[in-house]
């Protein structure tokens, strides 16, 4: 089960009470094309029945905000403690050559490929992806890597890690899915060449504490390739309106909890990490592309 991070945020302090809900909304309704309307209604009406109006709302936002850490929620324990048996098996069945070729034969757009481009560039790299999902950039760079090319892909969520192995199997590629923190990676200063990352940060809490992790572990001299959407509130809309919060205050909202950062906001945050930004371009859906390169240790 995962969750966006503005489903998470407001009960942070009742995680339990989150994950249980859902899995009984998931397992009653089982939604699909059919009964998804129902299944939100069911959702919403949960939503109303435990945060009071929009003044809970903004409350418990500020609550997550002041504990300026953070926090682990979505996914799995670090240890994998609490995958089932279960999971288990829907993972094999992920992490299969067949899954691959099902994720790579999707549809990709034309600027994809300048993605890859840019991350494998034209020298033997290792190489981080961060948050696979549903693998669109981990196809994209997979199709092009040498023999020589290495990639982790990691992620909260692990079958969506697991994508990563079914796509390194498709290829054939040098490729490993890792379930892990995105906040405390599991990998040694100078672990990677590159790191890339298609449209994750959208998607993600704290991303400071993301970026820190992510240029700890770039060797100096090394590039990080980033896809950013142009705003995070769209996939937040339906929560904002259910409590009569609009666009600016939703905007404010999510910066305030650290769920969104713009930009021209991470071009600071790396920039204070000790990267610099070698190109850039915006994209045909508004998005950007961006390409950074860390400094040279000082001797």
């Amino acid at each position: 089960m995962i969750f966006l991070g503005l489903q998470e945020v407001p009960y942070w302090e009742e995680i339990p009470q989150l994950q249980e809900t859902f899995q009984r909304l998931l397992e009653a309704y089982k939604p699909n094309a059919q009964n998804h309307g129902a299944y939100e209604a069911a959702r919403n009406a949960w939503y109303r029945s435990t945060i009071h109006g929009k003044e809970d709302f903004c409350r418990r936002v500020e609550r997550y905000r002041a504990c300026g850490r953070p926090i682990w929620v979505t996914g799995h324990s670090p240890s994998m403690a609490d995958l089932s048996p279960e999971q288990m098996d829907r993972a094999f069945l992920y992490a299969g050559e067949d899954r691959g070729q099902v994720l790579a034969q999707r549809p990709r757009s034309p600027w994809l490929e300048d993605y890859a481009e840019r991350v494998l560039q034209d020298s033997p790299q290792r190489i981080l992806e961060l948050t696979v999902g549903a693998g669109g950039g981990t196809c994209a760079v997979a199709a092009r890597m040498r023999e020589a090319d290495s990639m982790i892909g990691v992620d909260i969520d692990f079958l969506c890690a697991k994508n990563a192995d079914a796509i390194g199997r498709f290829y054939g590629a040098r490729l490993l899915g890792v379930c892990c923190s995105l906040w405390q990676l599991p990998f040694p200063e100078n672990s990677f060449s590159a790191v890339c990352c298609l449209n994750g940060l959208n998607e993600c809490r704290e991303v400071p504490a993301i970026l820190q992790e992510a240029v700890r572990v770039l060797v100096p001299g090394g590039r990080m390739v980033l896809t950013m959407a142009a705003s995070g509130y769209e996939k937040y809309r339906d929560l904002f309106t259910l409590f009569h919060i609009s666009q600016q205050e939703g905007l404010d909202l999510l910066q305030e909890a650290r769920l969104y950062a713009a930009p021209e906001d991470v071009d600071a945050m790396l920039q204070s990490l000790g990267m610099h930004k070698t190109d850039g371009q915006v994209l045909e859906n508004g998005g950007v592309l961006a390409e950074y390169e860390k400094n040279q240790a000082r001797s």
